[in-house]
């Protein structure tokens, strides 16, 4: 069964229940259960569910305890109130129904009700993010561990280590003296992805210095090196961020958008830190446009979409466009 569905369902049987036990002990349940459940769901539901999807994440899960508890209390006496009121409208539509009490001092009687429906409802939604999140580590962890080769090929893959031991082989036979530094750089990139990248989050400062390590590896090995552009604006502040996450991007970018002896090849990688935003923007050539062979273009991507989602949902926003002449990553993420 659908997930949507499945909640739709559970939501509905409580409601017929608790309308159920609000009136169980009435003979005339059954005569005027249908505008009972109709007044409960619009009365106690609609705030109810303002409670679950907008001021439990946006204020008790952020620990704004204070506000919540402010907006909290504002909302369960304005369902109260409203309760009354509905409640003199169903006491006159249909005689004999009895209610409630419908008087303006029965609020605080009212209120219980709805005090009930709110904690029942916040509850169930604790235990299911609670679940949630379960699910969401366990999915991680099994996503770490299968995709761990994976992300080595796909972040520093076998073409890649060609092309780098030709790039030094070939500046070692020419006894260049570019050579040292060459072989320092490899070195400091293979240490970042084996050693540095084994826990979850990693400071900013430190990808960004591995970003710039690999791009001016890749200057290295490239005929037209002006035409390989890395520009950073803006500080890390602090913030942290799921290690190699926009590597695969910039790997991709430099494979299908750089020829050896081609002028009109290029890639050109934007990052702007801004308060606790990070924006990334990834642009290179389609000149090997034909070597693609699917939407991705090259290994990794799918597995890095599939991370974004699970490390940043609801925090981040990914934008790709695959024209003939260019091919574009934009990629925004809210940093913590």
């Amino acid at each position: 069964m659908p997930p949507l569905l499945s909640r739709i369902i559970r939501n509905l049987v409580f409601w017929l229940l608790f309308t159920w036990w609000h009136f169980m002990d009435r003979d005339h349940i059954g005569k005027f259960f249908l505008p009972m459940f109709i007044d409960i769901v619009l009365v106690y539901g609609v705030p109810a569910y303002v409670n679950n999807l907008w001021l439990i994440p946006k204020f008790l899960y952020k620990r704004r305890y204070i506000i919540y508890l402010l907006l909290f209390t504002t909302l369960l006496f304005i369902t109260a109130g409203i309760s009354v009121y509905t409640t003199a409208i169903l006491n006159k539509l249909y005689p004999g129904i009895d209610f409630m009490g419908d008087s303006p001092k029965s609020i605080f009687y009212h209120a219980f009700p709805c005090l009930w429906v709110f904690m029942m409802l916040a509850f169930g939604k604790y235990l299911a993010d609670v679940l949630a999140n379960q699910r969401k580590i366990e999915e991680l962890q099994n996503q770490k561990m299968a995709s761990e080769l994976e992300s080595l090929k796909s972040q520093i893959n076998p073409h890649f280590l060609f092309n780098a031991l030709n790039t030094i082989y070939g500046m070692a036979r020419r006894t260049n003296m570019e050579t040292a530094d060459a072989v320092m750089k490899l070195s400091d990139i293979l240490r970042y992805v084996l050693y540095d990248c084994n826990d979850d989050d990693i400071r900013l400062e430190k990808e960004i210095e591995h970003l710039q390590q690999y791009m001016a590896f890749v200057r290295l090995r490239v005929h037209n090196k002006e035409n390989v552009h890395l520009n950073i604006q803006g500080e890390p502040n602090g913030h942290t961020i799921a290690p190699l996450l926009l590597m695969p991007f910039i790997e991709n970018a430099i494979k299908h958008g750089l020829g050896k002896h081609s002028q009109n090849s290029w890639v050109d990688v934007q990052l702007q830190i801004s308060e606790n935003t990070l924006m990334f923007k990834c642009a290179n050539s389609n000149y090997n446009r034909h070597i693609a062979t699917d939407g991705n273009k090259g290994i990794g991507l799918k597995n890095v979409r599939r991370r974004l989602e699970l490390l940043y949902p609801e925090s981040h926003n990914l934008r790709i466009t695959d024209d003939p002449s260019h091919y574009i990553v934009q990629l925004n993420i809210q940093l913590s």
